[in-house]
């Protein structure tokens, strides 16, 4: 580019130029150009201004460029430059002006001539190096470790602000000074000195040195002395970086510390303990490892080749502890099991050698050690001789193999339970045979769960009476089975312990059937003793009342009584009825001898039929017979008819008009059973018991003695008598034996 005071000339020149040719030459100028008038208006601006600032012809000067421009007007000066910034689309952009007095180009009267040259990317780059500067100036000067700068005589020419901090001396105490008399340490002035190293032609040095703070303490710090150069290659100084060490020198020390005790537990644990490093030499022998394997430590820390298995196996042979470094099938098969919880294997192993030949069972577990980076550096194994336990194991087997054939050969129900919720831990057999739970359904559950106390207060004080005297013995209580059947048992419990914690032991002892058996022979008793007094009184009764009787019927026929014949038929009536009820009484009686003969059951109710059905018909009722094959029986034909008539009767009376009475009869198994089925309202639980005892009744005009006669007929045929009842009706079973 030509001087402005050039350009001012060539304005005077271009008088002599075509304005056309002049104007190409402006116009195509690639740095921005613009002329002023006098008044400071724009007059003319080529293309690369109109682009580049985005102004006209007849524009005002633009502000950002008005100071330059004024100072240039009062300055007088012929020609001068300025630098002026201005808002691009994305970026400020940056220009050194350069401006000049010129003619106008009509020659008119004086103006001003602009030429801009863009240095935008100049001074972008100038402030990043600035900017970059700045901040490695404050990353050097407060970076942690402390540094100073020394010329090639060792003096300080440069400090920073750890340095400062580390070495207690200010930045106008260190500057200036030798190295050695700021920050001395233990191998100044000797050929170990860092900084003469470097000076003599080492590229680095790295060391640990103790320094001297100013107020004399000793800090132990790590050296690193390196070189700089100029940009020709001449070396011109040292630098010296200094780091604190104190925190890792103080870990250092408790590091050894901590090596030194963890090798004292090593040495005092109770089991026989060994350590190997990642070569597999010894590194620690424990005393109880000497004592088990008569091996000293002196003996063999250091050694490798697999003499640690040699006190055991006597051979020199991978075992546990060599599986950590890397898992091995064929080591595994000399033991009977290796397992793996976590990074630990473990084992147990007979060693026949051990203890002069006596042989030891061992329990052995094996584990990898780390460094802080997490390298495998070793193992460690530990062994226990467990031959008591074992031993005290076996005996706990059988005791428990003796217990267990105890507990579940027993044929009375038999639990073991928690004493603080009464979960079932365990039952036997005969438990699942009495109530008819599967073990599935009771394991995990309590006696609650599955309701088989009746009553929860008398739980709760059994309970109670446990937890007080520690036993509790034949506690009489009602319970429910699986089917809903309420059954009779003697509870008895006993407190247990088991690894420290207190079980119940509980034993159901069924008294069901001895219970019934009870309540029969009861029953049969007082129906014996009343038999027996029938027996002995009916004579006496008999006779007065067939006098009485006879008389009567004599008195009846008299023709002065006939106006009485009313009462006197009333009488006699009452007598006879007397006498039936005697009769009935006398069947009661135990030793009352039966005429038994061969007769099909069938027969019996196919003739009574016709009796029974009148009997129906005349309480509006209806009969069904549903009467299978069965075996003949020896019977009391004339006993039995009674007690098939007293059953349908008794079942005719219970039913409102409508209803059907079903007669069955059924083989199950070698027994013939008869049922006989009503549809009345059934039996009040409340009297279930006093069912069939004599002179019991419910009925208005009955005696209580039809279903004791029909119990004492089916004592005396071996029969039994059952029933059940409901709200739709009662059914009564008489099972009779085939072979009686």
């Amino acid at each position: 580019m030509k001087p402005l005071h050039d350009l001012a000339s060539a304005s005077d020149r271009a008088k002599s130029v075509p304005d056309n040719k002049y104007l190409a030459i402006f116009e195509s100028l690639p740095q921005p150009v613009m002329v002023l008038d006098k008044n400071q208006k724009i007059d003319s601006i080529n293309q690369a201004g109109l682009r580049m600032f985005k102004i006209s012809k007849g524009d005002g000067l633009p502000p950002w460029l008005a100071e330059g421009v004024n100072s240039f007007v009062v300055s007088k000066e012929p020609v001068s430059e300025f630098l002026a910034k201005v808002n691009g689309e994305k970026d400020v952009l940056h220009f050194n002006v350069k401006i000049s007095r010129a003619l106008e180009i009509s020659g008119q009267h004086e103006g001003i001539i602009l030429i801009f040259n863009d240095i935008t990317e100049y001074k972008q780059a100038e402030d990043c190096a600035k900017y970059a500067c700045e901040e490695l100036n404050q990353i050097v000067n407060y970076t942690i470790d402390g540094i100073r700068v020394v010329d090639m005589n060792f003096n300080i020419i440069r400090v920073t602000e750890s340095f400062i901090e580390l070495s207690g001396m200010s930045r106008d105490q260190a500057v200036g000074k030798k190295c050695y008399e700021v920050f001395p340490g233990s191998q100044c002035h000797t050929p170990n000195c860092p900084l003469l190293r470097v000076r003599n032609g080492e590229e680095r040095v790295k060391c640990d040195v103790e320094k001297v703070c100013k107020n004399g303490e000793k800090i132990p710090c790590n050296v690193t002395a390196a070189p700089f150069w100029t940009a020709e290659g001449r070396k011109i100084g040292i630098v010296e970086n200094f780091r604190d060490i104190t925190e890792r020198k103080r870990a250092e020390d408790e590091l050894r510390n901590s090596h030194q005790k963890l090798l004292n537990i090593i040495e005092f644990l109770p089991d026989a303990t060994f350590v190997i490093d990642k070569d597999k030499k010894v590194i620690a022998w424990n005393r109880a490892i000497e004592q088990m394997t008569g091996k000293r430590k002196e003996e063999i820390v250091g050694k490798g080749d697999y003499l640690y298995a040699v006190p055991f196996y006597g051979e020199q042979r991978p075992i546990l502890i060599d599986l950590v470094f890397s898992r091995d099938e064929q080591v595994e098969k000399q033991y009977d099991f290796v397992r793996q919880r976590g990074i630990t294997l473990f084992t147990e192993f007979f060693v026949p050698s051990l203890f002069d030949g006596k042989g030891a069972y061992l329990w052995g577990n094996a584990s990898p050690l780390y460094d802080a980076d997490g390298n495998l550096v070793g193992a460690i194994e530990s062994i226990r001789d467990i031959t008591e336990q074992k031993e005290a194991e076996k005996a706990l087997r059988l005791s428990e193999e003796r217990f267990a054939k105890a507990f579940n050969g027993n044929p009375i129900p038999m639990t073991i339970s928690t004493l603080d919720n009464g979960c079932l831990l365990d039952v036997n057999e005969s438990f699942i045979q009495t109530t008819g739970y599967s073990r599935q359904k009771v394991i995990g559950c309590t006696t609650t769960n599955l309701s088989i106390w009746l009553d929860s207060k008398d739980r709760a004080q059994f309970m109670q009476m446990l937890q007080e005297q520690g036993t509790v013995r034949n506690w009489e209580s009602t319970f429910k089975i699986k089917s809903g059947e309420t059954r009779v048992g003697l509870f008895s419990s006993d407190l247990i312990e088991l690894n420290g914690t207190k079980y119940i032991l509980s034993t159901i002892n069924d008294i069901t059937e001895r219970k019934q058996l009870e309540r029969k022979m009861a029953w049969l008793e007082r129906l014996n003793l009343i038999g027996q007094m029938a027996a002995g009184i009916a004579h006496e009764i008999r006779n007065p009342m067939t006098t009485v009787r006879g008389f009567l019927q004599m008195l009846s026929t008299k023709q002065e009584c006939l106006p009485y014949h009313s009462y006197y038929k009333l009488m006699i009536d009452e007598l006879d009825r007397a006498n039936s009820i005697i009769t009935e009484f006398l069947t009661l009686a135990k030793n009352k001898p039966v005429d038994l003969k061969k007769v099909n059951l069938n027969s019996i109710i196919t003739a009574l039929y016709p009796l029974i059905y009148a009997d129906a018909m005349a309480s509006e009722n209806y009969i069904e017979t549903d009467l299978k094959g069965i075996s003949n029986l020896l019977l009391d034909e004339k006993e039995i008819r009674q007690l098939i008539l007293n059953l349908t009767r008794n079942g005719l009376e219970a039913m409102p008009a409508g209803k059907c009475l079903t007669i069955r009869t059924f083989m199950d198994g070698e027994d013939i059973i008869m049922s006989v089925q009503d549809q009345g309202t059934g039996i009040e639980p409340g009297i279930l018991d006093k069912v069939g005892t004599p002179f019991f009744t419910t009925k208005d005009n009955g005696t209580g003695l039809g279903l004791a006669t029909c119990y004492s007929i089916a004592t005396r045929h071996k029969a039994v008598i059952n029933l059940e009842t409901g709200s739709k009706g009662t059914t009564f079973f008489v099972r009779f034996k085939k072979n009686q």
